[in-house]
């Protein structure tokens, strides 16, 4: 005599899991997520220079935040995309503006970020306009705050760099586009300002790239009370 509930199929599900996130260590994880905004890999980096024991891999962090809807999707990048590094500092210095996204003090805040593209070193200015007086400010502490010499400035077609796009009149398609203050203080600088392509923000990818990462890390976590802090 046979039992024909030995033919039935049983679950494959293994009984132990030795690889699994404990509960108190996932806990952490996503305690850790919401209060400083890191990703898998800057987060496992920042629980092992604590001397905490035990920390899962990046792929461990990533399914224990995945599973809480504590991250973020973003586009996939482009395919066949062309990587770069300048060979010297202040061989290209890429700026951008970013619109902090909440009011201080009743008033809106940009943040002005250059970033060099050969050593990651950034110099970051709050001013409380977009005119051609903050570009030209910010472009005066580039000068001051980098040890070495600027030869080459990269930025997108914002009008607080220059006039290619609003600096002609519609009616005079055919007249040249004056030169915007930025360009003429990088001239006199003996700086070249280059402008990358229209809805290419690519291009100015690591500057991109560090605001993303202050949006995440800081504007997320944290909110200014008043401009002094």
């Amino acid at each position: 005599a046979w039992d024909r509930l030995s033919l039935v199929d049983r679950s494959r599900r293994p009984h132990h899991h030795p690889r699994q996130v404990g509960t108190r260590m996932a806990r952490r994880l996503r305690r850790w997520r919401r209060r400083t905004g890191y990703g898998p890999r800057r987060l496992r980096w920042h629980l092992l220079r604590t001397g905490l024991r035990g920390v899962p891999s990046v792929y461990g962090i990533h399914r224990v935040l995945q599973r809480a809807g504590l991250l973020t999707r973003h586009r996939s990048r482009p395919k066949h995309q062309q990587r770069y590094v300048m060979p010297r500092p202040g061989d290209c210095v890429q700026v951008d503006i970013k619109y902090v996204p909440y009011m201080v003090e009743g008033r809106q805040v940009f943040q002005y970020t250059a970033l060099d593209d050969c050593t990651r070193l950034r110099v970051i200015r709050f001013f409380p306009e977009l005119t051609n007086s903050a570009g030209l400010a910010f472009l005066a502490t580039l000068h001051t705050t980098f040890p070495f010499r600027i030869a080459m400035v990269q930025t997108d077609n914002d009008s607080t760099f220059t006039n290619w796009y609003t600096g002609a009149p519609k009616t005079a398609p055919n007249r040249p586009v004056r030169l915007h203050p930025f360009t003429l203080a990088c001239e006199a600088a003996g700086i070249r300002h280059r402008c990358i392509r229209p809805r290419s923000p690519h291009l100015n990818g690591k500057v991109e790239r560090s605001h993303r990462i202050d949006e995440e890390e800081f504007y997320q976590v944290r909110r200014w009370r008043t401009a002094a802090s």
